[in-house]
């Protein structure tokens, strides 16, 4: 192999890469492949904590499930490795100037009279510029709204942090999924079957 950098082992939000050198071992890194810039970012976390709130206690049995947000699941970065992977390239810019325009106190006070960068906004004036896309005259804007928060509900009540089970599981009454090395005998063997001599199947 040449010397320099090269990528050994490619995945669609990390490369593995190594650099080799005459008489040496080569050394070993990962890239993080992302597309959102760090205030893009931001924001994206600030959207999916509007989308799914940590909510007063309801019931006391239950309380991890009312206080997660959705930053407790880390679900933007979430959203962002899916979308990289799945996404056009188009819709991807199309969230950036999504995400730069949230954080323009003008185009708010122009849009839903809210003249603050959305960053700068309480909870519960996000929730209302959320939901004022949503209920837009522009299909455009209710399309963003409804794409993304259906993604976000998708990803928060499906991911296992860490390999864990998620915890919005049991308070759904979702059992855990089964073991992927299953303990030694609990599988049951096959039982095999004579077919009956009949042709006429």
């Amino acid at each position: 192999m040449k010397r320099g950098w090269h990528i050994i082992q490619h995945h669609p939000l990390r490369s593995k890469i190594c650099y080799t050198r005459a008489g040496t071992s080569p050394s070993v890194k990962y890239i993080i492949m992302t597309f959102l810039t760090p205030e893009q970012r931001q924001t994206l976390h600030l959207i999916c904590d509007a989308l799914i709130p940590a909510l007063p206690l309801v019931d006391p049995d239950e309380p991890a499930f009312y206080g997660l947000a959705g930053s407790d699941l880390e679900l933007a970065a979430a959203l962002e490795a899916n979308l990289l992977v799945a996404s056009s390239e188009a819709n991807r810019t199309q969230l950036q100037m999504v995400l730069n325009l949230l954080e323009s106190a003008v185009f708010n006070g122009l849009s839903v009279r809210l003249p603050y960068a959305f960053r700068d906004m309480t909870l519960e004036e996000r929730t209302s510029l959320l939901r004022s896309w949503a209920n837009s005259p522009l299909p455009a804007a209710r399309q963003f709204f409804q794409s993304l928060k259906r993604l976000a509900l998708f990803l928060f009540y499906s991911m296992m942090p860490a390999g864990r089970a998620n915890p919005a599981w049991e308070a759904l009454g979702y059992p855990e999924p089964p073991a992927v090395n299953p303990p030694v005998g609990s599988i049951r063997p096959l039982m095999s079957m004579k077919a009956p001599n009949s042709a006429s199947w």
